[in-house]
């Protein structure tokens, strides 16, 4: 009986439109214009299935305001940097077109984007939802880049979350010129409280049960590897990272997957076997996979007239897919 409680309730999950607002995009150019950025418009969606979304609520904006960078570093304490701050190498790349297909909501007091299987996959895997915890790059998840990796996840059956821990200020709103790291390290200040929040938030809307993972990608590494240091996650990876220490690899509890480009001013070779050293000491779970002849960007800007750099991005995502699959089986 039990069983089948179960079973209709997630039946009757299955028959309401979402309540959320779908992001559409005013279109992109094909590069990446680091002056300016549009802002996306919304619209109301038109219910795609009758199936309910499971988010029925979102906590209330809330204003958060931002600290004051630190001026000081990881090294200052004793904690040598492996993968380095960001730079303005980090603010190339293509620009994507595409459409989203998830929701605008407000989780925490933070915006985020949400995104979910399609009707086909949850009726055919009718259990517990796997979630899949997106932390972005400078971007923001409000990037078409990533939102459109965002959906591709939840289109091979993860309920996606991404928040904007950059409160609709991401790197490419910057003045030029401006001082990148300067920058970096006040948005860093900024983000750290903001997601403790929302992680926290995004666990109160699914049922015991329920299997996490996150993945990270350059400004975004850290909060996965943070992640994958406790028994929230059962397991975490990062692709083209940034800002970590040694501590962060010390600390991990959780498989951890790592896709690397070759030329990485921010994670550079020597860093990468650091990181490895400390791995294999520490007898993490782990695999590290390195792409040569990529550069820092490879997984998220990639550019998709060239064969090479295409066949390195969707590896790096099919290959964190794989990793979480074989743990969220």
């Amino acid at each position: 009986m039990a069983k089948l409680a179960r079973l209709a309730f997630y039946l009757v999950a299955f028959m309401a439109a979402s309540p959320f607002t779908v992001a559409v995009p005013t279109g992109s150019p094909t590069t990446t214009d680091l002056t300016t950025t549009a802002e996306p418009t919304t619209t109301e969606p038109e219910p795609a299935t009758t199936t309910e979304d499971p988010l029925t609520t979102t906590t209330a904006t809330t204003t958060t305001e931002a600290p004051a960078p630190t001026e000081t570093s990881p090294e200052d304490d004793g904690d040598p940097v492996l993968a380095g701050s960001i730079d303005r190498d980090c603010l190339t790349g293509e620009e994507y077109e595409g459409v989203a297909q998830g929701w605008n909501i407000t989780l925490g007091g933070v915006p985020s984007y949400y995104t979910r299987p399609s009707l086909a996959w949850r009726l055919a895997n009718p259990g517990p939802p796997r979630v899949l915890l997106f932390y972005s790059d400078v971007y923001s998840v409000f990037f078409m880049n990533n939102i459109l990796h965002m959906d591709w996840f939840a289109s091979q059956g993860y309920w996606v979350f991404g928040l904007d821990y950059f409160l609709g200020d991401p790197a490419q709103n910057q003045q030029q010129p401006y001082d990148v790291e300067a920058w970096v390290a006040f948005a860093k200040a900024r983000a750290d409280p903001l997601v403790l929040v929302w992680n926290a938030a995004v666990r109160t809307l699914f049922p015991t049960g329920t299997k996490y993972v996150a993945v990270g990608y350059c400004f975004g590494a850290p909060y996965s590897m943070e992640a994958g240091a406790t028994t929230e996650v059962v397991a975490a990876a990062f692709a083209q990272p940034a800002l970590l220490t040694e501590s962060h690899f010390y600390n991990i509890t959780q498989p951890l997957f790592m896709s690397c480009a070759e030329i990485d001013m921010t994670f550079p070779t020597a860093s990468r076997n650091r990181a490895m050293d400390i791995l294999s000491e520490i007898e993490a779970v782990h695999h590290l996979q390195v792409f040569g002849g990529t550069e820092h960007g490879f997984a998220t800007r990639a550019d998709l007239t060239d064969p090479a750099d295409v066949w390195a991005k969707e590896t790096s995502a099919n290959s964190i897919l794989g990793w979480f699959d074989r743990f969220t089986a």
